[in-house]
């Protein structure tokens, strides 16, 4: 088995990532972030910036938040990151062949191995050949576990997909019913309640939710008056609505 190249730096960054905050099946975020540092320490890697792992909540359908933000370190710190951690490849990405390629070779384009704890990912090499005539092209290199990277990632989008179907005509029902599903929406809470034997959400109002945004509108407020009438117009019927102040004058909220 080829090993990777001891020139190489021995740090790493990485990210751990599951579905959802109620997710039950599968490893939690904890136990992939204790998999991930105990695989980095036999690695003898040092873990970038802190010795920690983030962790993220959020699908992998799309280009994650998190990803995005280890990728601006990376390119801030040109030559620091050897390795990228993950702990399997559905953790990764479940968007596909294409994007999961897309996005290692992002990395490898900065320099930066993927890696995964379950070890389906080999590392690649020059074909001895073309080494031994000092010659170096993009096809000449061996990727030994290729087939099963890409079956990894066929197999981690369809189970997004059978995650989709199984979860989303749940949701359009729950909220076609009145309930809440995901985060509140600004200014409001959600409040678990029991109907029958099910558990379902509502959003409330928070309370003193505007208060913050009430004093920075009403220093706005203050100076709209040397803009246009339009903005002005717009400030007066967002105060109205939020029962802020204009001038000292506390306006009355629009029915």
């Amino acid at each position: 088995m080829y090993k990777y190249p001891e020139s190489h730096p021995q740090t790493c960054i990485g990210d751990a990532r599951i579905s959802e905050r109620g997710q039950v099946s599968g490893e939690s975020l904890n136990d992939q972030v204790s998999m991930m540092e105990k695989f980095a320490k036999e690695k003898g890697w040092k873990i970038l910036p802190d010795g920690k792992i983030p962790k993220e909540i959020g699908s992998a359908k799309v280009r994650r938040t998190l990803y995005d933000e280890q990728i601006q370190y990376i390119k801030a710190n040109p030559g620091k990151v050897g390795y990228y951690i993950i702990r399997y490849i559905d953790r990764f990405s479940r968007g596909g062949v294409g994007q999961y390629d897309a996005m290692k070779k992002e990395l490898a384009e900065l320099g930066v191995i993927l890696v995964d704890t379950s070890g389906i990912i080999q590392p690649s090499y020059l074909m001895p050949e073309l080494e031994a005539l000092g010659f170096e092209y993009d096809w000449g290199h061996e990727k030994p576990s290729k087939m099963a990277e890409t079956m990894s990632a066929v197999i981690a989008e369809d189970e997004g997909e059978k995650i989709l179907k199984r979860t989303i005509p749940k949701q359009i029902k729950y909220t076609q019913g009145g309930y809440q599903v995901g985060c509140p929406d600004d200014g409001l809470q959600n409040k678990r309640i029991r109907i029958d034997i099910q558990l379902r959400y509502i959003q409330l109002q928070t309370p003193n939710e505007h208060t913050s945004f009430r004093k920075y509108l009403n220093c706005v407020l203050r100076v709209a008056t040397l803009t246009s009438k339009s903005y002005t117009s717009l400030m007066k019927r967002w105060a109205s609505e939020l029962k802020c102040e204009i001038g000292g004058v506390k306006t009355e909220p629009r029915l």
